[in-house]
C-alpha cells in the first residue's frame, strides 16, 4: 500500500486507477542522481533473480539532440540525463521509452520517437506530447508544453479513448520514482 500525496488514504499498487490525478507519497527529497542509483540497483537485483529486465544503454548527447530537434523542443533535464545514462528500459514489466540502439528515430517498440509517432498516427496523440511509458489506453507522456522555469515538464496520463490528459507528476524524476520505482511495487 502507498500513501496518496493529497488525500493521505492507502492506496494499493496494483489497481490501475489507483488515486487518480494524486501522486503517491514517495522519497521526494532524493536528488536524481539518487534516483537513477536506484535505478542500477533494481535493474541489477531484476536481472540477478533472472527476471525479463533490459536497458538500451546510454544515448550520446548528438542523438540526444537528434530527438529534440525532430520534436522542435529541448527535453527537461531530468530526461535528457536518464537518455544519457540509461537510454530506455524495462524493469519489472514496466518500460519507460527513450533512445533505442543509439537511434534516436528508431520507430521500434521501446523508442520514444517511435511510440510517440504510433500513438500520434494511431490514436491523435497531441504533438505537445512524448510517450515514455506505451500503454494501448492511457499511456504515460512528457507534456512538452509545460516547461517551468528550470525546463521541467509535467507527466501527463493521456487516455486515448477521450483524448484527455490527467497531470500524473510534476517532472520526470518525480514521475519515475513514483510510477516506476515505488519501495513496495509487486514483482512481476
Amino acid at each position: 500500500m502507498r500513501l496518496c500525496a493529497k488525500s493521505g488514504t492507502p492506496t494499493p499498487v496494483w489497481d490501475d486507477l489507483w488515486c487518480i490525478g494524486h501522486p503517491p507519497q514517495t522519497g521526494q527529497n532524493q536528488s536524481f542522481e539518487e534516483t537513477m542509483k536506484t535505478v542500477r540497483e533494481r535493474l541489477e537485483a531484476a536481472m540477478a533473480e533472472g527476471k525479463d529486465v533490459w536497458t538500451a544503454g546510454g544515448a550520446d548527447e548528438a542523438q540526444i539532440q537528434a530527438l529534440e530537434r525532430s520534436l522542435e523542443v529541448r527535453l527537461p533535464p531530468s530526461y535528457r540525463q536518464f537518455l544519457a545514462s540509461t537510454g530506455a528500459l524495462n524493469l519489472n514489466g514496466i518500460e519507460v521509452a527513450g533512445i533505442m540502439d543509439g537511434d534516436a528515430m528508431d520507430l521500434s517498440g521501446g523508442s520514444a520517437f517511435g511510440e510517440t509517432m504510433r500513438a500520434r498516427d494511431e490514436f491523435a496523440l497531441p504533438p505537445t506530447l512524448l510517450v515514455v511509458q506505451p500503454d494501448g489506453d492511457a499511456p504515460h507522456c512528457i507534456d512538452l508544453a509545460s516547461a517551468d522555469s528550470s525546463g521541467e515538464m509535467a507527466v501527463v496520463c493521456f487516455q486515448l479513448n477521450t483524448k484527455s490528459a490527467q497531470t500524473v507528476a510534476q517532472d520526470f524524476e518525480h514521475w519515475l520514482r513514483a510510477w516506476v520505482l515505488p519501495a513496495d511495487a509487486p514483482e512481476a
